[in-house]
């Protein structure tokens, strides 16, 4: 049952007059192959982000020629460059060439997505760029390209995590933890008290970096997230989800998300169709 509700409700807001939701609500069907959701996506006004969106899921999909078109697109001057940045990650290895282009874009956003992306596959090629990243005018570029220099086993960038998980900041902490992905590690113990952070954004990040080795813990704060009085966190706890099902489906209260498909706010609603499509779809 939870496919054709989370589907229904993602046709609904993609029916609506809000082009960023409609972009969106289209992109989770036609990454979850829902028929005719593709063609629709390929229609949308030709804006940077639609094109962005409808390359992003055919090069997904093994379109070739949708890859190259994004990669055309890191090679020049872009308005949305952590979209692009963001494309390119979901392609895996094959986005490399193209992140490696963004590492020098002039959007920090990009730079720092483009980053992050390198650091998640292991790039070496990277590593000379990101060494110089270490040097860039904007701190979460410099943070992030330590961060992906500390999962190449850099020895400095190492010992710079080392530090930053000392850290009093809880978003430097998050941060550090990251180095380790998922694997149980010192960041456990920095990490796991911002469970119960006043703030609610921070609890949800510690959650999503915690889900790996303390599944229970995780899902119960993204449970309690996605019943926040706050709208903008129940939608970040709904689209966290739909983010970390892929590899722990377990964190999911399935009974919570369905809940939040009668939301009042559709960008709660969108995030939270997108997770149980997910989980529908395997």
């Amino acid at each position: 049952m939870l496919e054709p509700i989370a589907a229904a409700t993602l046709q609904q807001i993609a029916a609506s007059n809000d082009p960023a939701l409609k972009r969106r609500a289209l992109q989770a069907l036609a990454e979850s192959r829902i028929p005719g959701a593709r063609e629709a996506l390929a229609k949308l006004p030709n804006t940077t982000d639609n094109r962005i969106a409808t390359d992003a899921v055919a090069a997904k999909s093994g379109d070739s020629t949708a890859s190259e078109r994004l990669m055309v697109q890191a090679a020049a001057p872009t308005p949305q460059p952590a979209a692009l940045a963001d494309a390119l990650a979901s392609l895996g290895p094959a986005g490399e060439a193209g992140l490696l282009l963004l590492l020098g874009n002039q959007n920090p956003q990009a730079r720092a997505s483009a980053a992050k992306a390198l650091g998640t596959m292991k790039s070496e090629s990277a590593r000379q760029k990101l060494q110089a990243a270490t040097q860039d005018a904007d701190p979460i570029v410099r943070t992030t390209a330590m961060i992906s220099l500390a999962k190449l086993g850099d020895n400095d960038a190492l010992t710079a995590v080392d530090h930053m998980l000392a850290s009093p900041v809880p978003d430097v902490q998050i941060a550090a933890s990251e180095v380790w992905e998922g694997r149980p590690g010192p960041w456990v113990a920095a990490v796991q008290p911002l469970l119960d952070n006043p703030d609610g954004l921070v609890r949800l990040h510690a959650a999503r970096a915690i889900a790996a080795v303390s599944p229970d813990d995780a899902r119960r704060t993204l449970a309690q997230g996605l019943i926040d009085p706050n709208p903008a966190v129940r939608s970040s706890a709904a689209q966290l989800l739909t983010e970390i099902i892929a590899t722990n489906p377990n964190v999911a209260d399935i009974a919570a998300l369905r809940e939040r498909l009668r939301d009042r706010d559709p960008a709660v609603r969108l995030p939270a169709a997108s997770a149980l499509l997910k989980l529908a779809r395997g």
